[in-house]
């Protein structure tokens, strides 16, 4: 019966946060991750521009980053969010 090796002492600086085995074998050949990474600088734009009123969306293509990214970013930051769709404008 095959038995598992022991637990060695991590070779990453404390802090490193992987989600699994997969990304700490990417991390470790240096192989280039797909998505972006967003700064405190993008963060900050993010929360400005949703401040007067874009979308996640826009804000994404404007930055370059999945949209999903920027709510979380935004979720993170302390930011309200508002409900999907245009807001609704009175009528006279």
């Amino acid at each position: 019966m095959a038995t598992w090796p022991e637990r060695r002492h991590s070779p990453w600086p404390e802090g490193t946060r992987f989600t699994g085995p997969v990304l700490a074998l990417l991390e470790r050949h240096r192989v280039s991750r797909r998505g972006r990474v967003l700064t405190p600088d993008h963060v900050e734009r993010a929360v400005s521009l949703y401040s007067t009123g874009r979308s996640c969306t826009s804000i994404g293509k404007e930055l370059q980053v999945n949209p999903e990214t920027i709510r979380q970013a935004l979720l993170k930051a302390g930011m309200a969010m508002r409900r999907p769709g245009r807001p609704r404008t009175m009528e006279p």
